[in-house]
């Protein structure tokens, strides 16, 4: 990605900081809610980007791919599950590395945030899409649920002494 820049100082500074991780088939590499510290650069083999619901593709990456960046550039949590199809070989860069990075080649900040905007719209699409299909299948009994989940927190706030009280008499 960063050779079709044709600064020569830029793939010295990326490869610079740069170190090679390797993940096995099933391993997942980012999942949701985590803190981004850093973004990937598929090396080899190949990655999945899945639903909340951990079954559904939202995309496959392969070599020369890279993901983890929409966290990385937003300062927000991981926002999908990325898991390894195969062997994965992946070149990790640090976010602190890409913030200095980037200061010096805006052009780069700018193309991975359009980049990053364009694969979050699609993510939550698809997040969407599966929600609406689990509470399809679920119907009415989901409804149900939901009521009887409210109504059982409600009868247990009224079965439990008051904290406060109990305090009082001892």
């Amino acid at each position: 990605m960063f050779m079709s820049y044709g600064s020569e100082n830029l793939v010295r500074e990326i490869t610079s900081v740069v170190k090679k991780v390797v993940h096995l088939p099933g391993d997942f590499i980012i999942r949701p809610g985590e803190v981004a510290s850093e973004m990937f650069f598929i090396e080899q083999g190949d990655v999945k980007i899945l639903a909340d619901d951990k079954l559904t593709v939202v995309a496959m990456l392969h070599k020369g791919d890279y993901f983890g960046e929409v966290a990385v550039l937003t300062d927000t949590k991981r926002t999908s599950f990325v898991q390894a199809e195969t062997i994965c070989v992946l070149v990790r860069l640090k976010k602190s590395d890409l913030d200095r990075i980037v200061q010096s080649y805006p052009i780069v900040k700018k193309q991975l945030g359009e980049k990053a905007q364009e694969r979050l719209s699609q993510l939550e699409a698809v997040n969407r899409q599966v929600s609406q299909r689990t509470s399809r299948r679920m119907g009415p009994m989901s409804q149900h649920l939901a009521d009887d989940s409210l109504l059982s927190d409600e009868e247990s706030k009224s079965s439990d002494p008051d904290p406060e009280e109990n305090s009082r008499s001892s």
